[in-house]
């Protein structure tokens, strides 16, 4: 069996960020393949194309927010492990994703950057166990 790279998915609509993210997450392991888009129906038009490993959804998009981009990808059965993302300190954002099915929720806060490529990495890992153990059954 070949070699399949990690890929990341960003969604968020801020420039900055975006690019932030990618350089944290490439300098953590070079080897990840990353693609961001701005829109949520960008999201979800991409995962129709492409296996992610890990989607970042920003809550805070143009058109449709994050909690309804998560809804879209739980109702349309992809199987990609969501990390929703918020600038906001309402844990209810949190909360809410985390019942509709995010993996994790982690707050923009000024030190997330330093933690982000840990938790791509542990919710990667508990995604895979979690199929895996699904598929033994």
């Amino acid at each position: 069996m070949g070699y399949k790279p990690t890929r990341i998915l960003i969604v968020e609509d801020n420039p900055d960020h975006a690019e932030l993210m990618e350089e944290v997450l490439l300098k953590h392991n070079n080897s990840f393949e990353i693609n961001t888009v701005v829109f949520g129906e960008e999201c979800l038009a991409m995962l129709d194309k492409v296996d992610y490993d890990v989607v970042l959804l920003d809550y805070t998009l143009p058109k449709l927010d994050g909690l309804e981009v998560l809804r879209e990808i739980i109702e349309k059965g992809y199987h990609v492990p969501v990390i929703m993302m918020t600038g906001y300190e309402d844990e209810r954002i949190g909360v809410e994703a985390r019942k509709l099915g995010a993996y994790d929720c982690i707050n923009k806060s000024w030190n997330y950057l330093l933690t982000l490529p840990f938790v791509v990495e542990k919710t990667i890992k508990q995604y895979s166990v979690a199929k895996e153990n699904e598929d033994s059954f």
